[in-house]
């Protein structure tokens, strides 16, 4: 199977055989629900003026859910000077025996000033459903400082996010459950991003997050990300995400650890 490189349209490469057994392994995998990263793998001066990705994913899951299912993700991105804006969309949808047991979806948005070199100021806000989580709605808006930990280059980048965040979350009531209603709070908002390209075509991306409540330390959520992309063309590439969530107090009848891992195709333009 030959692929166009459109870095260099004089030049046709072989798809690796690695890649291919991935993307098959993938297809036929029973894993986790998809979960939403926020960052992109751009390295070095990210490109001027619009650009963005939208991905296809077929995934499983263990945990709060044993299934398949599929969905898709948009991100779009308007860069101009010390200016980021970005949008990041994803729905989540599948059944099984007949009944639908995935149902979730979730849009972020952020603004970034880059106020020095090395510090951003960053304000986002964010909306979310998951239907087997008992979530109805989870609104939030936030703001922070993102620092550069290591040097932006084209090969490598690391940032520190600090900041803080107020939530609105909207539970399902139950039958014989205590905790549903609405519950209105105030979180920190800590992540870390490592970012390494090895090679020309392979990516590596590392986010960890860490969001306590500000008035109870105890309850906090953790997040830990690895995605890698290889590039097929210029524009398309293969990306496995291998995710690890952790709620020290999730609502009842809701475990508080997943693993979760996913496979799928992005388009970028």
């Amino acid at each position: 199977m030959l692929l166009s490189d459109q870095r260099n349209p004089g030049r046709s490469r072989v798809l690796p055989r690695y890649a291919l057994f991935i993307i098959g392994y993938g297809l036929l995998s029973n894993a986790a629900h998809a979960i939403v990263n926020l960052e992109d793998l751009h390295l070095g001066t990210s490109p001027e003026g619009f650009s963005g990705e939208v991905k296809l994913w077929v995934s499983g899951a263990s945990g709060n859910t044993d299934k398949s299912d599929a969905g898709m993700g948009a991100r779009t991105q308007w860069q101009r000077e010390k200016i980021t804006d970005f949008l990041v969309l994803n729905y989540d949808y599948g059944r099984s025996a007949g009944k639908t047991d995935t149902n979730k979806g979730f849009l972020h948005a952020r603004h970034i000033y880059q106020w020095t070199p090395n510090v951003a100021r960053e304000g986002f806000g964010q909306l979310q459903h998951n239907e087997f989580t008992r979530l109805s709605l989870r609104a939030l808006l936030g703001a922070g400082l993102r620092l550069t930990l290591a040097k932006k280059t084209v090969n490598k980048a690391a940032f520190l996010g600090i900041g803080a965040f107020y939530e609105r979350e909207d539970l399902e009531e139950k039958a014989g459950l205590t905790d549903g209603g609405t519950d209105n709070t105030g979180r920190g908002s800590f992540y870390f991003v490592f970012k390494y390209q090895p090679k020309e075509d392979i990516k590596l991306l590392s986010t960890t997050y860490y969001q306590p409540k500000l008035r109870l330390l105890s309850d906090y959520r953790a997040t830990q990300n690895a995605t890698l992309s290889i590039e097929l063309t210029g524009r398309l590439a293969l990306e496995l995400s291998v995710t690890a969530a952790y709620d020290s107090q999730p609502p009842q009848t809701v475990e508080r650890a997943d693993v979760t891992y996913r496979t799928g195709l992005a388009y970028r333009f």
